[in-house]
């Protein structure tokens, strides 16, 4: 039984390096697109953690997706006067819709 312990935990440790490392790639390659002279630009949003079925039963707050889509709306307009290349979005802890805070 513990070396399906082992196994497991070594596979999450894996998955995690290979996010990691894939998101650096992501962060590079939307840095040196964003750099070129073409219309095109890319604005990397990192939500924090979304209220869906894969959080059930957290106890941390969690991010409307209503929401969360209309602040990306936001800031893709802002984006037409200001160049925006990265965010990150986290809900605030006072207005958490999880039931902690209202």
């Amino acid at each position: 039984m513990s070396t399906n312990i082992t196994r497991n935990k070594n596979e999450k440790q894996l998955n995690k390096h290979l996010y990691d490392a894939s998101k650096i790639a992501l962060d590079h390659l939307a840095n040196k697109l964003n750099g070129l002279n073409d219309p095109c630009q890319i604005i990397l949003i990192r939500p924090g953690r979304i209220n869906s079925n894969h959080n059930i039963g957290s106890t941390k707050s969690l991010i409307d997706p209503y929401k969360l889509s209309e602040n990306i709306l936001k800031i893709v307009e802002m984006s037409t006067e200001m160049r925006i290349t990265s965010t990150t979005i986290i809900q605030d802890a006072h207005t958490g819709i999880n039931g902690k805070c209202k």
